[in-house]
């Protein structure tokens, strides 16, 4: 290469990486080998080795059939050796990823620049979304080529499109589980539609309404995917150059799909998704149902997003989803909104003291730091007979027992009442004599109840499908001083009562809607419950307005509905029964109490009496420490 062209190339290999790859890919490697890649590629760069394996075998045949080369048992194997630490790597326990996006280039220079190879991806594909993968990289700014390949090879790809949009999405996993793969029937019926339109391909057309049928059959037996379904009306109002006698009433089905799964409580994004496809400048039936989806969102999700929210743009983004919701529905968000900047408020405020502890114990590490550094710079003064000593304080260190005297010092009278009757609760015998395996997906839960565990449950908290014993508290505060009390005050001198309620699992569950975890734990399925024993621990939130309880309640589910008071024939947790007057009147009963009455009339409908135990505090657990005359604070 001249001197003079030498810029240009390093400049041009800088513009498009993929040229470095070229030689490798056309020359080094077999057949084997690139199937591999291009197999990698329709699953996104990076999947697990079984799922590798079984996307390579069709794509490969399909391709030594077309090419004419030829095939042996070992070419997956072969393959992986080849392209291994050159095209791919490790990825994980047991999955591979390119090496580099560079070679995404690579491959996606390759589609381009030949386009059949685009077509045999789709050809010899064996999961829809590697369907998906190709088609968005015809979509792209330099895939016209593949565009037009597709629309000319639409013949061979039609048929492929076809089974891969019937493969069922649920399958069953061992222990009677369930589990669900490839895109959900609207994105796939979306993406047919999306194609019927970009190609103008007849044959491509005609599986939109095979599609649709597949689609209508989904919903008989799973609920309809809001934000997937908004994009499929999106791309059924962009299809302008197909058929309208036979799109628009797919897209009506479709719209009041979404707006009657919405009616049962939406997210918020779901919501901002569904009033972009909804005409609220029309007063009838259409904005009545997202009015009320609104209200269903208003008392079932907000407080989930709220507490989800880990930034100021999330709380930003919330706010700007409430003024929306605002201006196009016309309803009331002022009370929200103040709840959000409230929130963004404390979020700011420990911000701040989160910065200052990483300050301090800054300060406190970087004596031990100076330290290292002093011995290193030792052992190479020792070295030229030059080392000098710096004198650095060592910092103390914490003791832990420290803290526990910080939290039993605060146990007054009235909260070791409360932990006593929960230690006595949850020490009853257990009748467990054996470990079996019980499947959640046949647990008969309320649709509202699942959603709410579903977004509960991640790995930090999966403790509570595993213990025996459960204790449900409100909030952390519980959860931290109840061991501590428990171990000082209650259970002092009891080793054996200790040691049962040390081994519970404590569940925060950072509000008072506990109906969807006393629901999944003591929900009996072939006489087998998750736990042995529960006990929900609840402020008795005397002296509040019963206003913002019902507020805070309802935020958190269906609470608004459970705190009823159980009607003259039912009893009340301690076995006995209330005066007719009592039960219909609500002002003398604390939102605990009434929370108790909810819980018990469960525990009765689920045959889990005998399971079940709850206490309440009059007013909360920190002010119940605080009340105690100041007793507990200085050891009167």
């Amino acid at each position: 290469m001249p001197v003079e062209s030498y810029h240009g190339f390093v400049d041009s290999l800088l513009r498009d990486p993929s040229e470095i790859w070229h030689h490798a890919y056309e020359q080094e490697i077999s057949e084997a080998g690139r199937s591999v890649l291009l197999a990698i590629r329709t699953l996104g760069g990076k999947c697990d080795v079984p799922v590798l394996e079984g996307v390579f075998g069709p794509l490969h045949m399909h391709r030594a059939a077309r090419y004419n080369f030829s095939r042996r048992p070992e070419d997956f194997r072969v393959g992986i050796r080849e392209v291994m630490n050159s095209f791919i790597k490790p990825c994980g326990q047991d999955g591979f990823e390119v090496i580099d996006t560079s070679v995404l280039d690579l491959l996606n220079a390759v589609a381009r620049g030949a386009p059949d190879n685009a077509v045999d991806m789709i050809e010899g594909a064996a999961r829809f979304d590697q369907i998906e993968q190709i088609w968005s990289l015809a979509k792209a700014e330099r895939g016209g080529n593949i565009l037009a390949a597709l629309k000319r090879e639409s013949h061979r790809i039609a048929p492929s499109i076809a089974r891969l949009a019937r493969l069922r999405r649920r399958f069953d996993i061992e222990g009677g589980g369930v589990g669900y793969f490839s895109p959900t029937f609207e994105v796939r019926l979306a993406l047919i539609v999306e194609m019927a339109q970009r190609l103008g391909a007849p044959l491509i057309a005609a599986l939109i309404a095979p599609a649709y049928v597949l689609l209508l059959e989904e919903w008989g037996a799973e609920r309809p995917q809001i934000n997937d379904a908004i994009k499929l009306l999106r791309t059924m109002d962009a299809a302008v150059s197909l058929p309208a006698d036979s799109i628009t009433p797919m897209r009506n089905t479709v719209l009041d799909a979404v707006l009657e799964e919405a009616r049962t409580g939406c997210r918020a994004d779901e919501l901002r998704e569904i009033l972009d496809v909804v005409d609220t400048r029309d007063t009838g039936r259409e904005l009545a149902i997202v009015r009320e989806s609104f209200a269903n969102y208003q008392l079932q999700y907000f407080s989930d997003d709220l507490f989800e929210c880990r930034s100021h743009e999330q709380y930003d983004g919330l706010i700007e989803d409430l003024e929306l919701f605002r201006d196009e529905l016309g309803v009331d968000v002022d009370a929200l909104i103040q709840r959000v900047e409230e929130a963004n408020a404390e979020f700011e405020e420990r911000e701040d003291q989160y910065g200052d502890y990483m300050q301090d114990e800054w300060k406190e590490r970087s004596p031990m730091d100076w330290d290292d550094d002093r011995r290193v710079a030792e052992m190479f003064g020792s070295l030229k007979g030059a080392g000098e000593r710096d004198e650095h304080p060592e910092p103390a260190a914490l003791d832990a027992s420290l803290i526990e005297e910080l939290q039993t010092s605060e146990a007054g009278e009235g909260s070791e009442a409360a932990v006593e009757s929960v230690a006595g609760a949850i020490s009853v015998p257990s009748p467990r004599r054996s470990s079996r395996c019980l499947p959640l997906a046949r647990l008969a839960l309320k649709p509202l109840d699942r959603r709410k565990v579903d977004r509960y449950l991640d790995v930090t908290k999966a403790a509570l499908l595993f213990g025996g014993r459960a204790i449900l508290v409100e909030g952390i505060a519980e959860a931290l001083l109840l061991p501590a009390i428990a171990k000082h005050h209650i259970l002092k001198g009891h080793k054996d009562k200790l040691r049962i309620f040390q081994s519970v699992v404590f569940i925060t569950i950072d509000g008072v809607d506990f109906v969807p975890f006393v629901s999944l734990l003591l929900t009996e399925v072939n006489g087998t419950r998750i736990a042995d024993r529960v006990v929900v621990m609840t402020d008795g939130d005397k002296g509040t307005r019963a206003e913002d309880d019902e507020e805070d309640t309802a935020n958190d589910g269906e609470a608004e509905t459970r705190n009823t008071l159980p009607d003259e024939t039912e009893q009340s947790g301690d076995g006995t029964r209330a005066a007719p007057e009592e039960e219909v009147v609500d002002g003398g009963l604390i939102p605990g109490e009434r929370r108790k009455f909810a819980l018990d009339r469960l525990a009765g409908e689920l045959g889990a009496t005998d399971y079940f135990a709850e206490v309440i505090s009059t007013y909360s657990l920190e002010s119940e420490l605080i009340e105690v005359n100041g007793a507990g604070f200085d050891g009167g």
